[in-house]
């Protein structure tokens, strides 16, 4: 009993801290670090998240993203992919099945998030598609 408290104090500390948060990166280059990830994810979607900057955040993130009905849940952590470097959540897509852009500024905006704009593979390329 006389440990409860010690423990709580560390665990709390631990995670404040352990949590540390990214910066904020240009949208400049979103593009291009979006590219990256499709390329080996060529059936998935990028979202950019502006002011997810640390894993703890994107909790509420993954939450909303993977209830989406275009999620594949048995890829990545149940269809949701969080990446706080570049302020993405990576979501698998079903087969035969298309983002819903109204689904995913609800879902980010319900996690206290703005989704700015998705990346997604057209062919060989790239398509940017402003939320």
């Amino acid at each position: 009993m006389k440990y409860i408290l010690p423990i709580t104090l560390l665990f709390a500390v631990s995670f404040v801290y352990g949590a540390k948060p990214e910066k904020e990166l240009p949208e400049s280059s979103c593009a291009e670090r979006a590219t990256e990830v499709l390329k080996n994810n060529p059936d998935s979607i990028v979202i950019h998240i502006k002011g997810l900057i640390c894993g703890s955040c994107g909790v509420g993130v993954n939450f909303s993203l993977k209830k989406l009905d275009f999620v594949d849940r048995t890829r990545f952590t149940n269809g949701v992919l969080l990446d706080a470097k570049n302020q993405f959540a990576v979501v698998a897509l079903k087969e035969g099945h298309r983002p819903k852009r109204e689904s995913i500024m609800q879902a980010a905006e319900s996690a206290g998030y703005e989704a700015m704009d998705y990346y997604m593979m057209e062919g060989d390329v790239v398509r940017k598609v402003k939320l």
